[in-house]
């Protein structure tokens, strides 16, 4: 019965001298299998799966073995049906297999490059297991400081939700323990950990740029921030006066338009007061609001959200006053408009049930319907005005926040390796066949060559599952009702 044979042989393996040969040999049945792992000829081996020696002898070895001829590349099987086997040389590059750092699944490469690949892992990565002991050394003292500050944060939640640098700092302590626990279950430091802790020293490097441009220019950053709030209030005033009038022809009612206006004015004289206050703390304290930059500047951006909330907190008092009685009269609308279609909203079974009113109910809801459907354009005015305002805010934010997550886990790393070509980042398989003079067996070349790029930062980006986000596109099913973004 004719079978088959599949050597997989390292491009590298030197037969220059007599000794053993490392490998795996699987039977499929009508297919024999020779895994050569190592390229080196040993003196002793556990796993052996040929010999190389200048007389051939198979007598003297067990069979399913390989035989070296001693100088040359001629492949000899120690087998009784030699003559009956098909034998299939399979060159592969001994060195980009070792170096890669690509899961090679079974359903997407197969079973052979599975088998030769943990074959080959096996036997190699021994100062990378001793590099890595270092690096949980170090990182394991980090994580005992995240534990303490996550023990912290968990009794003071809430408020970290309203902070982006509370929060940010947060996430980025669950981050570090589970960078530990992934490093100390691996068994080398992967790609993914080598782009993280680059990603992070080039992190702190521009924390620390900004912190030196910010103390080189310090009064002018001072006087440009006391000019963006004031010109901000000046701008709030000015459109307030704007929209007492008759903007863009509209015609509103005076005395609510008015008492909204004046009402608004209060809150923007308010916070005006309170940004005088703390403009000299501002400047006596400007270093102290520097110190997140020291751990990156990631943290800085996301103090930056907190100073763009905490300045346009009138903005946003503004907005919620508005929104809130644009709800209430959407509702009040919405509930009356059921009186004329003699319906009402039955709350113990959650549905919409018809009734008789009386005619001073109907009286009086259309009295009220009448009331605050001509009040509605005054408050959508003002409600337009302000959500608009809200929406900048929340989506500036969104991108401020986007751009944190994108500098801890900026691919640069990956991108250098792979314009270099790195052996580690090659995962697709290359099979060409390679013509042989002087010998019967059949013989190709496999080789790996890097993904797409994109493809390569996917692979072997680290994901940080805990890192919160806002969103840019907020419901806007919401904003026409009124409620809260």
């Amino acid at each position: 019965m004719n079978r088959n044979t599949l050597i997989l042989i390292p491009n590298s393996l030197s037969t220059n001298k007599t000794g053993f040969i490392e490998g795996l040999y699987r039977d499929y049945g009508c297919l024999k299998v020779y895994y050569i792992t190592s390229d080196e000829v040993k003196d002793k081996s556990k796993d052996v799966i040929g010999y190389c020696s200048q007389i051939l002898t198979p007598n003297l070895f067990f069979e399913n073995t390989i035989l070296f001829e001693y100088g040359t590349n001629k492949i000899h099987l120690n087998d009784k049906e030699t003559n009956f086997h098909q034998i299939t040389e399979l060159v592969y590059d001994y060195a980009v297999f070792k170096s890669t750092n690509i899961t090679f699944s079974e359903k997407k490469y197969g079973i052979h490059i599975k088998q030769l690949s943990e074959g080959i892992s096996k036997s190699s990565n021994i100062n990378q297991s001793i590099l890595k002991q270092q690096f949980v050394k170090v990182l394991s003292c980090i994580s005992f400081i995240t534990s303490f500050l996550l023990l912290i944060f968990s009794k003071f939640f809430p408020i970290i939700n309203n902070s982006a640098i509370l929060s940010y700092t947060y996430t980025s302590c669950r981050n570090i323990d589970e960078f530990v626990n992934i490093l100390r279950n691996q068994e080398v430091i992967s790609l993914k950990i080598y782009n993280k802790i680059v990603a992070k020293i080039i992190d702190i490097i521009l924390g620390c740029a900004f912190i030196y441009f910010c103390l080189k220019y310090k009064y002018a950053i001072v006087t440009k921030f006391e000019q963006i709030t004031e010109d901000l209030v000046s701008l709030l005033r000015n459109l307030l006066i704007y929209l007492m009038g008759s903007p863009i022809g509209l015609k509103l009612n005076y005395a609510f338009n008015h008492s909204l206006a004046r009402f608004f004015f209060y809150h923007i004289n308010l916070w005006r007061v309170f940004l005088e206050a703390i403009q000299p703390h501002l400047e006596a304290n400007f270093k102290i609001l520097l110190i997140p930059g020291i751990f990156g500047i990631s943290y800085q951006i996301a103090l930056l959200c907190d100073i763009i909330s905490v300045t346009t907190f009138h903005i946003y008092c503004i907005y919620v006053y508005a929104a809130r009685l644009f709800h209430l009269q959407i509702r009040g609308l919405s509930t009356l408009w059921r009186l004329f279609i003699g319906r009402k909203f039955n709350p113990l079974r959650g549905r919409v049930d018809s009734c008789e009113y009386s005619s001073n109910q109907l009286f009086i809801g259309t009295l009220a319907f009448t009331i605050l459907l001509f009040l509605l354009p005054t408050t959508t005015l003002y409600y337009t005005v302000f959500v608009t305002f809200r929406l900048v805010t929340v989506i500036v934010i969104g991108v401020l926040k986007r751009v944190t997550k994108l500098i801890s886990n900026i691919p640069l790393y990956l991108t250098l390796l792979w314009v270099f070509g790195c052996p580690s980042m090659a995962g697709s398989v290359l099979v060409s066949y390679k013509h042989s003079t002087g010998s019967k067996n059949m013989r190709a070349d496999l080789k790996l060559v890097s993904p797409p790029l994109l493809e390569c930062i996917r692979a072997f980006s680290f994901n940080d599952k805990h890192h919160s986000e806002s969103s840019l596109t907020p419901n806007f099913y919401h904003i026409f009702i009124g409620k809260l973004i």
